[in-house]
């Protein structure tokens, strides 16, 4: 009898530290951005009715409810680390928060406002950074933005492409 319990309670103890560990230190998937840039453009204004709504498609009636493709490939990506290049277009410095903003054109779209990305990052060296600068960038993905085309806020760090 002790030798069961002995096993049963030293199996619990292996699976625990096996299930903990592999969630503690899995690595993240690192996606590439100019993809999921791709793809957010690809879905804007695709929507799709919930089967579930009490809608009736035949008559008309009733009230439909939409699932936004965009915003639901996008909450499946949010938070998630990801890693792309692109070129500066401007740098904004928040003396308030100590962060800096820099917008980057990536890759993937040619948005209307000129930039796909907002860098959101504390490094010290971004005062080098000028108009134009190429440079690569990792992070994780924050919001979304729609006005005049589809942009991610990208909380990380950047480093100069050198020409």
């Amino acid at each position: 009898m002790a030798r069961k319990t002995l096993f049963a309670i030293l199996s619990f103890v292996f699976l625990s530290f096996f299930i903990t560990s592999s969630f503690c230190f899995a690595e993240d998937e690192v996606l590439r951005y100019s993809e999921i840039i791709t793809k957010l453009e690809s879905l804007k204004g695709e929507k799709i009715i919930n089967k579930e709504a009490s809608y009736d498609v035949v008559s008309g009636t009733g009230t439909p409810e939409y699932t936004d493709l965009q915003d639901q490939y996008h909450m499946t990506i949010k938070g998630k680390l990801t890693t792309g290049e692109g070129i500066v277009v401007n740098t904004l410095i928040s003396s308030r928060s100590g962060r800096t903003k820099i917008t980057i054109l990536s890759p993937g779209s040619v948005p209307i406002k000129g930039y796909n990305a907002v860098l959101i990052t504390s490094q010290d060296d971004v005062q080098k950074l000028k108009k134009g600068d190429r440079v690569s960038f990792k992070g994780r993905i924050g919001n979304k933005s729609n006005w005049r085309g589809v942009s991610l806020d990208i909380v990380g760090t950047f480093g100069l492409i050198k020409k």
